[in-house]
């Protein structure tokens, strides 16, 4: 750093060159502190985008030097997206974004009106479940939220979420979720890729989820009305972890009584029922989950694998044929050990 150079101890010669020796200085500190100040730019530029994105982790105040504390104060009065973080980050080192980047700067002054609808999406529970997916858009401090039962909410007037305003404003709630991005259609429009791609895909976590997609929910797929089974489901895990086999089964069975198309909660009371030394009774869940569509990779695995114990390989080499054929390593191994069974 400049700095380095003014530490006590560093000697200018004396005599005739001494002048010399000091312009030498002069221009060593020069020529170090102009990147020094790039360098200073580039490694502030993402602690003054996450100033901007969240201003309460300590915000303008540090970065105000730089001319921006108010724009960052402005930023904070309107909610801000992820995508932002970069324009905002491209636009602290003054470097022009590329074509077609999305988002936009956060150092730069713009209306609230002018800004654009902030969507967000909570689709876990609609492809580990089965339930409605959760879409929705900010914009103009109300958030709306796309579900069988909508929602619309002022956040300024009533940040915790608290009244419901979709019966008083129904127009405005229509009007928010009409933003919604094309890409954000329910159920997704699947790719034409080969089985290659798709088991790269898989093995990276991009084609998860249990549930099949439907087409229509109802006021009975709301998460609002499901959140409970999912706080259940918890418990059963937890039961199940902690070897309390009794308790968790007759949890996982009160789950299927109330909500027969949790995939997740047959697969747990399979593995409990396979726990508890029951192989039939376990068959025959993961069998019922099978004729039902509902059985998740691991459950079809395990069924298979469960049929090679009780002499029945050959069915349990047919089950996990469609499987093996993504190319999934789980699926090849569980395979082969049932082909092992069937000689």
């Amino acid at each position: 750093p400049a700095q380095s150079l003014d530490q006590p101890g560093l000697k200018i010669p004396a005599g005739r060159d001494s002048r010399g020796h000091q312009r030498q200085l002069r221009g060593r500190r020069q020529g170090v502190a102009l990147p020094d100040r790039g360098v200073e730019r580039v490694a502030h530029a993402p602690r003054l985008a996450m100033a901007a994105l969240f201003p309460g982790l300590g915000g303008s105040q540090a970065f105000g030097h730089g001319g921006h504390g108010d724009v960052m104060a402005d930023a904070a009065a309107e909610p801000v997206r992820h995508i932002d973080l970069l324009p905002t980050m491209l636009d602290a080192v003054q470097v022009a974004p590329p074509p077609g980047l999305p988002g936009r700067s956060l150092l730069s002054s713009i209306e609230a009106a002018e800004a654009p609808p902030k969507y967000f999406e909570a689709l876990t529970p609609a492809l580990d479940r089965g339930w409605a997916p959760l879409r929705g858009t900010i914009h103009q401090g109300f958030k709306a939220i796309d579900l069988p039962l909508r929602e619309l909410y002022d956040l300024r007037a009533d940040p915790a979420e608290k009244r419901n305003l979709i019966e008083l404003q129904r127009a405005r709630a229509d009007g928010l979720l009409a933003e919604l991005p094309a890409e954000s259609e329910w159920p997704p429009a699947r790719g034409d890729v080969d089985s290659e791609t798709e088991a790269e895909l898989r093995a990276l976590g991009y084609l998860g989820g249990t549930a099949e997609a439907k087409t229509t929910y109802t006021e009975a797929d709301d998460p609002k009305r499901l959140i409970h089974l999912d706080n259940k489901m918890h418990e059963v895990v937890e039961l199940y972890s902690t070897g309390r086999l009794e308790q968790a089964a007759a949890k996982a069975v009160e789950i299927l009584r109330e909500r027969p198309d949790m995939s997740i909660a047959y697969y747990y009371l399979g593995q409990v029922l396979l726990q508890q030394g029951k192989l039939p009774e376990a068959i025959e869940v993961m069998g019922r989950a099978q004729q039902e569509g509902l059985a998740t990779p691991a459950l079809t695995r395990q069924l298979g694998m469960s049929l090679a114990e009780i002499g029945r390989a050959g069915d349990g080499v047919k089950l996990l044929q469609p499987l093996a054929e993504i190319g999934n390593p789980d699926d090849l191994n569980a395979r082969g050990l049932v082909l092992t069974e069937a000689g």
